[in-house]
């Protein structure tokens, strides 16, 4: 069965509509209506069908323009309404039994991936620590992660030269940033800064604005150090849902390769 398969990016050609009194719940069969569609040579019972960012299991196929779904979700009841003539859709072989579309627990259709031979090497490159051909989830489990800093306030000839180590509780922000630690050399004479993120933290925007009261570095009677927040990145864990001992079966698809490059 193909929620088993190897392809998490399959060709679908055409449209399709349903209507609400085709699907009123998960338990419940869905006619699905395809115009220009193929489901008899590129679809397959067991694959998931996804449209209007819902995943569906397909059931049965009786033609190339009609077939039948169930919402992949069977721990959800969301009342669907209905979806006119002309919706876009994609197909994937994702292992049905793990998607869950609206729930809470970070799996969806859109965080899984299968990753070949090749892209557990690219991955493993970029530091995502996938060692295992496969499909994978991806859970972001940090954003707003300081990535860089810049627009560093004037230098300030009151302000005490010398390596101040700043723990969250020493500087404010302008937003919603956390947890970050900050180095700041201030260089004789001068009262020049210079700004190392020791831990970016989490919750920063980007230019969100930092100060750093004088106190805080020496008391020297300067102004106020003010610097702004250069990128965000975000951190994210790469879990592997289900391995393959083929390590060649796994085919990519062009929508998974921002997350998982072709070597």
């Amino acid at each position: 069965m193909s929620g088993w398969g190897i392809k998490d990016d399959k060709t679908s050609t055409g449209t399709i509509a349903w209507y609400r009194s085709s699907i009123t719940n998960l338990q419940t069969p869905g006619a699905v209506t395809g115009t220009g569609t193929a489901f008899t040579t590129e679809a397959a019972v067991g694959d998931i069908l996804t449209a209007n960012s819902i995943d569906f299991r397909i059931t049965a196929i009786a033609s190339n323009t009609a077939c039948t779904v169930v919402d992949a979700d069977t721990s959800n009841t969301p009342s669907l309404s209905a979806i006119s003539d002309g919706e876009n859709f994609t197909l994937s072989e994702k292992p049905s039994g793990m998607i869950k579309a609206n729930s809470t627990s970070g799996v969806s259709s859109e965080t899984i991936f299968g990753v070949d031979q090749a892209e557990v090497a690219a991955a493993t490159a970029d530091g995502k620590g996938i060692a295992q051909t496969g499909w994978v989830n991806v859970k972001t489990v940090a954003s707003g992660r300081i990535a860089a800093v810049d627009t560093i306030g004037a230098a300030d000839t009151d302000r005490a030269a010398g390596t101040y180590i700043l723990d969250p509780s020493m500087y404010s922000t302008a937003s919603n940033g956390v947890g970050a630690r900050f180095q700041i050399v201030v260089a004789p004479s001068t009262g020049a800064a210079t700004v190392t993120v020791l831990n970016p933290g989490t919750g920063f925007a980007n230019n969100e604005v930092v100060t750093v009261a004088d106190a805080q570095l020496g008391g020297g009677g300067a102004a106020a150090l003010t610097f702004a927040v250069d990128g965000v990145t975000e951190r994210k864990q790469y879990e592997t849902l289900v391995a393959l001992a083929d390590g060649s079966a796994s085919t990519m698809g062009d929508a998974e390769d921002t997350e998982f490059p072709d070597s």
